[in-house]
């Protein structure tokens, strides 16, 4: 049973600002609304996509490395596709090497596992602000707080697919979603008067049969607004890139692998 149709009825505020999923409801029970938001989170979401017909991305996890013969350095962001359970990255460039000398290693040796380091102005750094997120108090030091990108819901151009159904992001285009309200009473009340589109919420009856009529299969995206993977991939690793990592090939050896 969908339940965008009554949720719209029931809220004052119903949209996705900054890439965040807002409800707040008529009833003025905040505390009631967060609990019941938390545990729907992501079935109320792929309805509202579906509605809207639009793209978006939940982060999943992301590597670092280098890529090319003079090892530049990168790091892959993983994503999933939360109406369609697919996966898709970006890649943005980054420095995995120490930049100093240090009782760990040298000056211009590999960083730890995962580790990388960032200039303010960079395109990381730039897209880690649009999103709304507060930069780590050392730009070596993202490691520490990768898992913040899990709060937000993202959107982008996917520049091209792979046979194996992987989609590549454009980097540049990467972004937190922005789904206004009136968007989604307007699509999900298409049949609607044009004088009561935007304006007009459902009374109970017409409500049940609006859920009637947007009756959807079951979501098996699972808890991805918690970082968890969707129920038809848990348990199952799929990598997205060939194994071992792609230090030792070229960005362009690398994709080309990948969507040949």
């Amino acid at each position: 049973m969908a339940l965008l149709p009554t949720i719209l009825a029931k809220a004052d505020v119903l949209a996705i600002e900054a890439g965040v999923l807002v409800l707040v409801p008529k009833s003025g029970d905040q505390n009631s609304a967060d609990k019941w938001l938390k545990e729907n989170h992501d079935r109320l979401l792929v309805e509202i996509l579906k509605a809207t017909s639009r793209q978006a991305f939940i982060y999943h996890y992301y590597s670092a490395g280098g890529y090319t013969a003079r090892k530049s350095g990168g790091v892959t962001l993983q994503f999933i596709n939360p109406v369609t359970g697919e996966n898709a990255f970006t890649i943005f460039n980054v420095e995995v090497n120490r930049a100093r000398n240090t009782k760990h290693g040298q000056k211009g040796s590999r960083s730890p596992t995962k580790h990388f380091r960032v200039g303010k102005r960079s395109a990381f750094a730039l897209f880690w602000q649009r999103a709304g997120l507060p930069l780590p108090a050392r730009l070596s030091a993202f490691h520490d707080c990768m898992g913040k990108l899990k709060t937000r819901i993202y959107t982008g151009t996917v520049e091209r697919c792979g046979s194996n159904g992987d989609s590549q992001i454009k980097t540049k285009s990467l972004a937190v979603l922005d789904i206004p309200q009136a968007e989604i009473q307007r699509c999900v009340y298409a049949s609607k008067s044009p004088d009561n589109t935007l304006t007009a919420l459902p009374d109970k009856d017409s409500a049940a049969a609006q859920e009637t009529r947007g009756t959807q299969p079951k979501s098996t995206t699972g808890n991805l607004n918690h970082g968890q993977r969707p129920e038809a991939l848990r348990g199952k690793v799929i990598p997205l890139y060939p194994s071992p990592f792609p230090e030792d090939q070229s960005v362009d050896e690398w994709l080309d692998e990948r969507f040949s």
